[in-house]
């Protein structure tokens, strides 16, 4: 069941306390980085990986979990040195794998869980792609301090940015 889940989950020392969630056949925890490659490191350790967005509606609600946990006073992610918010998700540019689409620059996106989502939001650049000619992974991102454009997709190169991970794990026995 889903508190003995949280429990287990919450138990691990890299997973953020009171951050587990669940939405259809899916639970999600966040979990520390500092880099997207850390994060999605924990996320495998846990069982699952970076959240992969299949839709509008799972987009919503993590954008709208992003806004609510991370962007209130007593937010729990910090400002990276940019002065942005992180929370990172399991597309990647290159070695991803899934659905692969290209970019202008050439380059290929995936998402890391395998899953075959070619969902991307409206100004994800043109043909639905990140703009970043070296941003090879991606994050729900805010400007600190203002939240500016709160919730919008990040692309960028590793070493660019630090944040948190939201991990997606399917519910053992769900079926949507």
């Amino acid at each position: 069941d889903c508190i003995s889940l949280k429990s287990r989950l919450e138990s691990n020392l890299f997973v953020i306390k009171d951050t587990y969630m669940e939405r259809g056949c899916s639970s999600y925890v966040w979990v520390d980085g500092p880099k997207w490659e850390d994060a999605q490191a924990n996320a495998r350790r846990i069982g699952g990986n970076l959240a992969t967005i299949n839709d509008e509606e799972e987009n919503k609600y993590l954008i709208d979990n992003f806004r609510e946990r991370a962007l209130s006073p007593n937010n729990i992610i910090e400002v990276d040195s940019l002065g942005v918010y992180n929370l990172f998700i399991g597309l990647k540019r290159g070695s991803g794998t899934g659905v692969k689409s290209r970019n202008a620059a050439g380059y290929y996106d995936g998402w890391v869980s395998g899953e075959k989502s070619d969902w991307r939001p409206p100004y994800w650049g043109p043909g639905g792609h990140g703009s970043d000619s070296d941003g090879n992974y991606t994050s729900i991102s805010s400007h600190a301090p203002d939240g500016i454009t709160p919730g919008g997709w990040n692309d960028f190169p590793s070493w660019q940015h630090d944040g948190v991970g939201v991990v997606e794990i399917p519910i053992s026995g769900c079926e949507e």
